[in-house]
């Protein structure tokens, strides 16, 4: 089983070896000073083309050993970098939700995984990876000229603590403001309509963009003035360098092989260098993104099988965001398996509210909804098929086919998809479609009407074998025929010793309830089972 850690592990794997590369490229960097010495000091004063011929094969072979190394490191660091990002970002959205963290806390999540990704992509993680093998060029620079080589130690350590004392608001940050001022927060396109808007829009963008736009000139100038002193310092090293060089061949104590191997070796020197000069995002946000990384949550256990069991709300309170009135006051009620359970009251008394609560949809502020002890929150993220089936009468669909919606996106035929529309009865609903099961929904099903969604989430929730149904007004998304279907369906289940929990208004699905829970400003006013009489099929409620 791939764990977060694990991923990372397997990432660090690949950076190792990749710095193990970057070794053997940096030693072979050393072939053309050293050709270049040879032919000043052996090859010159003997003219023999024989030598040069050899020399010149063997650095010829070392520099396209060299460029193949590299395009395997960067190939490595790609391939790296891609395989992290779409498997941990997989199990950050996937473990996520199982363990029920908020949109926030995955985007933040996702966002630090991109900042490490961004790092091997880009070549700042090869530059860092040849610094580390910078000590070797200027070890063969101090014995051809030991000036060079103290210049070049004095231009390394001053770039380093140049590159470690600029701000960490770089790029990276500058990236993350200019999404957010160029994503304004537009209305539906149903809502254009009112020309209104559009000015309305364009109004809170610009005011709104105001501070995004000083920040990312604050940034911009941050980035701005460290760029400028690292290339100061690499001009002024590069100079530096060249007039050693010169002064000692001027002096006799160097031929020109030396000197042109020392300005190779310093560029050698100097290119990765500043590289890292100029990451001015690369430090603080880097560390603290794989830092939180490495944080990520335990993984999420795999919910445990159950049989047929109890599903029960205890004390359960619910206050939706932004309000102070709960819409779910301590409730405590149970349905055991082979029963139906229908849920009335008045228009915002809090019956589709208590539905949610029944099917794990929401977190309660209090209390506890459970199927069989386990909570049943933990076991719809966890599960490979969850045990609750849930229709709400507004539903939440992903974009991608009906029949993938219906079927969560697993594995299934669409034999079995259908089988579970022509249960509830929305088959010829869904097949009327322009592409039947293959009709695309679009985002959140905005491509469909509302009782199209609705029937697609019904369908859903008779998919596979749930232990209970959770149904929110089901027949506003169907007709005659469907009611009747549905109701035989639900019989039918109630039968097999499946829990139904629903609210209707329709007469012909309230019959199959077996208690009646009715509900008043979030409490339970009152609780009545129903007994069938023979006066034309309708159930009188008797006090519980």
């Amino acid at each position: 089983m791939r764990t977060s850690r694990r991923m990372l592990r397997q990432a660090r794997s690949t950076m190792v070896a990749c710095l193990f590369f970057s070794g053997f490229i940096t030693v072979l960097m050393l072939a053309p000073p050293y050709f270049t010495v040879l032919l000043f000091k052996t090859v010159l004063p003997t003219g023999n083309f024989e030598l040069l011929s050899v020399l010149a094969l063997m650095t010829a072979a070392a520099v396209v050993t060299l460029c193949i190394l590299e395009g395997c490191n960067e190939a490595m660091l790609l391939r790296a970098s891609l395989w992290l990002e779409h498997n941990l970002g997989e199990h950050i959205l996937l473990n996520g939700l199982k363990l029920g963290r908020s949109a926030h806390e995955i985007q933040y999540d996702h966002r630090a995984l991109l900042t490490v990704t961004r790092f091997l992509k880009d070549g700042r993680a090869r530059a860092v990876m040849t610094a580390i093998w910078i000590p070797v060029l200027i070890a063969a620079l101090y014995l051809i000229n030991p000036i060079v080589a103290i210049i070049l130690v004095l231009a390394s350590v001053l770039l380093v603590a140049l590159s470690f004392r600029t701000t960490n608001a770089g790029p990276d940050r500058l990236s993350l403001y200019q999404e957010l001022a160029f994503s304004p927060p537009l209305p539906a396109d149903s809502d254009l309509a009112d020309s209104s808007l559009t000015t309305a829009t364009a109004a809170a963008w610009e005011s709104a963009n105001r501070s995004v736009i000083a920040a990312a000139y604050k940034i911009g100038r941050a980035v701005m003035i460290s760029r400028f002193r690292t290339n100061t310092l690499i001009s002024i090293t590069a100079v530096a360098v060249l007039c050693a060089a010169v002064h000692l061949m001027i002096a006799g104590s160097a031929h020109p092989g030396h000197a042109i191997a020392a300005i190779w070796l310093s560029a050698c020197v100097l290119a990765p260098l500043s590289k890292i000069g100029n990451m001015t995002a690369s430090h603080d946000p880097l560390m603290e993104s794989y830092r939180r990384l490495k944080a990520l949550p335990v993984d999420a256990r795999m919910a445990p099988k159950l049989e047929a069991q109890p599903l029960a709300l205890t004390n359960l309170t619910y206050v939706y965001p932004g309000r102070s009135t709960p819409a779910l006051k301590s409730v405590s009620i149970a349905v055991a398996p082979g029963q139906c359970l229908q849920v009335a009251g008045k228009a915002g008394s809090g019956k589709s509210t208590l539905l949610a609560a029944f099917a794990g949809a929401i977190q309660p502020q209090a209390g506890f909804a459970t199927i069989g002890g386990h909570s049943v929150s933990l076991l719809q993220r966890t599960s490979n098929r969850p045990p609750i089936g849930y229709a709400a009468a507004e539903p939440v669909l992903i974009a991608g086919t009906v029949h993938q919606n219906i079927a969560r996106f697993g594995p299934a035929p669409e034999l079995h998809t259908a089988a579970a529309a022509l249960r509830t009865g929305v088959h010829s609903l869904l097949a009327s479609l322009p592409a039947g099961y293959d009709t695309q929904v679009g985002p959140g099903g905005c491509s469909l009407s509302l009782r199209e969604r609705q029937g697609v989430a019904l369908a859903r929730a008779f998919h596979g074998t749930p232990l209970v149904c959770v149904l929110d007004q089901p027949e506003l998304a169907l007709d005659d025929a469907g009611i009747r279907q549905l109701a035989t369906t639900l019989q039918a289940m109630k039968a097999d010793g499946c829990a139904i929990v629903m609210t209707t208004g329709d007469s012909r699905l309230a019959e199959i309830a077996d208690t009646v829970a009715v509900l008043h400003c979030g409490s339970i006013e009152t609780i009545t089972r129903t007994c069938p009489v023979h006066n034309g099929g309708v159930s009188h409620p008797h006090a519980a």
